[in-house]
């Protein structure tokens, strides 16, 4: 196997394979500190089934900016929701522990299921604390992981 490196890249290559990685410069951002601000309320939901309801949603959720709006109800049920101007809607919903009697939150999909796919939790909790502040998901069964998700304009 061959490999090389440069300033600006990474370079394997074996027989008719190669793979080339382009480095980034500049500093990651201080997630300790992003971690240690996050304030707010806690949701609780077993995670297969939240993975199930987006994944059923996301369906909808149309182009490169897709989202699903959350909202959580009553302080025990989420509604899922994902629209989709040239098809229609889709709308689930889910029972959740949650200290919120109504709080709606958009997010793409795709970086929520992400995090839930990597977890071995059963059960999942998400601390929020408005609409347009991150969401931080934690399960008690992936010590060590944390995982942040910025919401959406919705």
């Amino acid at each position: 196997m061959e490999l090389g490196i440069s300033e600006t890249s990474l370079f394997a290559a074996k027989e008719n394979e190669s793979l080339v990685i382009r480095l980034l410069s500049g500093s990651f951002p201080n997630y300790r500190a992003i971690l240690e601000s996050i304030t707010g309320r806690a949701v609780s939901s077993e995670r297969k089934p939240l993975e199930q309801c987006l994944e059923r949603t996301l369906v909808m959720a149309e182009g490169s900016f897709r989202q699903v709006s959350l909202r959580f109800q009553e302080r025990d049920r989420l509604l899922i929701n994902a629209k989709n101007q040239n098809l229609g809607e889709a709308e689930d919903t889910l029972a959740i522990k949650s200290e919120f009697e109504d709080l709606s939150v958009c997010f793409n999909p795709d970086y929520l299921l992400d995090g839930l796919r990597v977890m071995k939790s059963r059960e999942v909790d998400i601390l929020l604390k408005d609409s347009q502040s991150p969401a931080f998901i934690t399960g008690k069964d992936d010590e060590g992981f944390s995982y942040i998700v910025m919401p959406m304009r919705g």
